[in-house]
C-alpha cells in the first residue's frame, strides 16, 4: 500500500511518467549484455524473424513496471479531469510544474483563501490515493 508522501511523488512526476516508459521500453529493446559475442565474420542467418518483433510486443504489454506507470498516469489524468477548473488549476501550477507556484501565491492570483487551496489539493491527491492504492 503506498503512502500519502508517495501519492504525492508520483502526482509530481505525472508530466514524465511518459518519458519513463520511453526509457523502459528502451531498455527492453537493447538489453545490456557484457559478454555479448558479436560473431563478427561469422555466418549469422539474413533472414530474420517475426517472432522477435513479437516477442517485443508482448514484453511492452506485459512488463509490470510500464503497467504500474501507465495505470498511474491513467489515473491521475481521470481524476485531473474529473475535478473542477479550481482544482485543475491549483495541480497543474502547484504540483505539475516544475517550478511549482506556492500555495500563497496562487490564493493571490485566484482570488480563493489558502484554506480553500488546501482543500482543493487535499481532495485531489485523496481521490488519486483511494484509486491507486
Amino acid at each position: 500500500m503506498k503512502t500519502r508522501e508517495e501519492i504525492i511523488k508520483i502526482i509530481g512526476n505525472y508530466n514524465y511518467i511518459d518519458n519513463l516508459i520511453k526509457k523502459r521500453e528502451i531498455e527492453i529493446e537493447t538489453p545490456f549484455n557484457e559478454y555479448k559475442d558479436e560473431n563478427v565474420g561469422g555466418g549469422k542467418s539474413s533472414g530474420g524473424s517475426n517472432e522477435q518483433v513479437a516477442n517485443t510486443a508482448i514484453k511492452f504489454i506485459e512488463d509490470p513496471y510500464i503497467r504500474t506507470l501507465q495505470f498511474q498516469k491513467d489515473t491521475i489524468k481521470k481524476v485531473f479531469n474529473d475535478s473542477d477548473a479550481d482544482t485543475q488549476r491549483i495541480i497543474k501550477d502547484n504540483m505539475f510544474r516544475k517550478n511549482c507556484k506556492s500555495i500563497k501565491f496562487l490564493s493571490i492570483d485566484m482570488c480563493l483563501s489558502t484554506t480553500s487551496i488546501n482543500k482543493k489539493k487535499k481532495k485531489f491527491i485523496d481521490n488519486v490515493y483511494y484509486l491507486l492504492k
